[in-house]
Parts: C-alpha cells; sequence; structure tokens
C-alpha cells in the first residue's frame, strides 16, 4: 500500500478530524509534498494507535455518556 492509500485509509477513520476537514485535505491530497503526507499519516496512525490501546475505556466512556443521554430524554418526555 502506498503512503496516499494509507493516508486515505487512515483519514476516512479518523475521529479527531471534522468531515470539513476531512473534505478540505482530500481536495488537497495531490498537492502535498512526501514531508506532509508522512507527516500527516504519522499523526493519524498516533490516532489510531491511542484508540485501539484505549478502546475498552472509550467504549465503556460512550455507552455510560449514552445512557446518561437516554435517561435525560426519558425525563424530557
Amino acid at each position: 500500500m502506498d503512503k496516499k492509500t494509507a493516508l486515505l485509509t487512515l483519514l476516512e477513520n479518523s475521529f479527531w478530524i471534522s468531515d470539513t476537514d476531512k473534505r478540505n485535505i482530500l481536495l488537497k491530497i495531490d498537492t502535498l509534498t512526501d514531508a506532509q503526507i508522512d507527516q500527516l499519516g504519522k499523526f493519524l496512525a498516533e490516532e489510531r494507535d491511542v484508540m485501539i490501546q484505549d478502546k475498552d475505556k472509550i467504549l465503556n466512556n460512550s455507552n455510560s455518556l449514552l445512557k446518561i443521554v437516554r435517561e435525560s430524554l426519558k425525563q424530557l418526555q
């Protein structure tokens, strides 16, 4: 897999980068230098590593937050 393909995959799965910013990056991807691709790729790979390492904690926190939101919505009805 070449660096641009890897970058596209990491970008597609990123939680830290907004959809608007993802679209802007995609529009400019062919103008990025190899160094910029490497830098962005390293950032997104680090994000992926953190998500994998902390996935259980992230899921538990997300489920707790979802439970609170659902309970709050029930109270509003």
